[in-house]
């Protein structure tokens, strides 16, 4: 339901209707969903009614403070160093409103980082000033790319992604590919979007 910021505030909604008892654990989580699916409460999905039910959680026993420190706080050296090689491998299209960067299967090896390492970057990329839409593209083993995208303010994603059978939110989408390499999914999806931000 777009209405809502995010699966776990629709569960905190159900809980709360079921009479759930939150201890401090499950009222830590449950706020831990709520802040990593809104940008840690940055993205346009934020509302004051969100914001009520945080200040439930808090008030159940949530650790903020330890939530931010576990997801903000808590980067890998191995993780960081992979940042630096997708930084450099960072290319601008459309007047610099798109940029992005490839990981691929062999990087994750020479950075002893795993995949999941690698999740936040597209957000990364699109916090560069002038920015509107950033693009990570990621191999995975027996030929699966993934692209995600992530856009500022007005570009809606989810057109793009639903043409290249993905899906998602219009500030947050992905697609995958299977059996493509990776220059032909790069020419496709950066085409597709630098059109539209071009014309």
């Amino acid at each position: 339901d777009s209405n809502y910021s995010s699966v776990a505030e629709m569960v905190f909604i159900l809980n709360r209707m079921m009479n759930v008892n939150y201890d401090p654990l499950l009222a830590t989580l449950n706020l831990m969903g709520m802040a990593t699916d809104t940008g840690f409460f940055k993205y346009s999905n934020v509302s004051a009614d969100l914001f009520r039910k945080v200040a439930d959680l808090i008030e159940l026993g949530a650790d903020l403070n330890f939530i931010a420190r576990t997801i903000l706080e808590n980067k890998k050296v191995e993780q960081l160093r992979l940042f630096s090689h997708v930084l450099n491998q960072m290319k601008f299209r459309a007047n610099n409103r798109l940029v992005y960067s490839i990981v691929r299967f062999e990087d994750f090896e020479r950075y002893s980082c795993t995949e999941e390492d690698s999740s936040g970057f597209v957000n990364e990329l699109r916090s560069i000033r002038g920015v509107e839409v950033a693009i990570l593209f990621v191999e995975y083993p027996k030929g699966r790319i993934h692209a995600s995208m992530r856009s500022k303010s007005y570009y809606d994603l989810t057109k793009v992604a639903s043409e290249f059978n993905g899906g998602g939110h219009p500030r947050a989408a992905g697609a995958t590919f299977d059996d493509e390499n990776m220059e032909q999914v790069v020419k496709k999806v950066v085409g597709r979007i630098e059109r539209d931000l071009t014309n």
